[in-house]
């Protein structure tokens, strides 16, 4: 389709070959190959006219067979963090949903004080049945705690009102919800 781009002729053809990768990736053609080439159609000194031509080799349509998890150790129940990616067991392998997943996760440790929390996630592709196994390799860090509370240009009450304590965990959503409401104060 037509799109307005700006940039190297290779750059845009570069960012043209990306977008039509991810789509193949999300609808499941997890070793999808894509390759291509621009070609000026015309040129001005303020703009050119570019066509992209594309090729795509899909590969097979994989599905997700199961995603666990290693070296979690505060939460150690695979339940509550296999429900936070929003893909069932049987669907269609999606980077897209499988990236939104890891971000849920970095959230649910961030809330716990794991604030250095990174992730790796590994595939196991079974080309027979057409299905991939994710596996998360979890790296927790170190779990961070409240030392103190300081409130720069505001009263000492919104201090003292503030459900944070030194001592207490820190939770990353907390913080921004207590500096939204010392903002609006």
């Amino acid at each position: 389709t037509q799109r307005a781009y700006s940039g190297e002729t290779d750059d845009v053809a570069s960012d043209v070959l990306e977008r039509v990768r991810r789509a193949w990736l999300d609808r499941g053609y997890f070793l999808v190959q894509v390759g291509g080439e621009a070609k000026v159609l015309t040129s001005g000194p303020a703009s050119e006219r570019i066509t992209v031509s594309v090729r795509v080799d899909e590969g097979q349509q994989y599905r997700l067979e199961s995603i666990q998890f290693k070296n979690n150790r505060a939460i150690r129940d695979s339940k509550v963090l296999r429900n936070l990616f929003p893909l069932a067991d049987g669907d269609i392998f999606n980077r897209d949903k499988i990236a939104e997943g890891l971000e849920h996760l970095r959230s649910a440790y961030g809330n716990i004080g794991y604030i250095n929390f990174t992730s790796i996630p590994n595939t196991e592709i079974d080309d027979d049945n057409q299905t991939i196994s994710l596996i998360v390799d979890v790296d927790e860090g170190k779990q961070f705690f409240i030392s103190e509370i300081d409130a720069v240009g505001t009263d000492d009450e919104v201090v003292k009102d503030s459900p944070l304590k030194p001592g207490d965990v820190y939770n990353r959503s907390e913080e921004r919800r207590v500096g939204k409401e010392c903002r609006s104060r």
